[in-house]
């Protein structure tokens, strides 16, 4: 949802800069990485203590809210690499 309107509406309404646009976008994956790290924390404590480590007997809610979100953070945090952010934006940079 997120990618959708608002990363569309950053792109429309900055067209002619994208550093201003990459560093709105950043900010904002760099808020859903906070927020995925705090969503994994609350589902992993809320876990009883011999569930924690026990994957296999996890059921799809428990991976939808640990295993997917740490793709996700991982996703997020990838962006904001900065060798990486400027390959992902397409634009061309030159690191010292």
């Amino acid at each position: 949802m997120l990618s959708s309107l608002v990363f569309r509406a950053v792109r429309n309404a900055l067209p002619g800069d994208p550093v201003a646009q990459e560093h709105i976008i950043g900010a904002s994956l760099f808020a859903m990485a906070v927020a995925d790290a705090t969503h994994i924390a609350a589902s992993w404590i809320g876990l009883p203590g011999s569930l924690r480590y026990d994957f296999a007997s996890w059921n799809g809610t428990t991976h939808g809210n640990i295993t997917f979100v740490i793709f996700l953070l991982f996703s997020r945090c990838v962006f904001n690499v900065p060798m990486v952010a400027p390959v992902i934006v397409g634009t061309d940079a030159t690191f010292g």
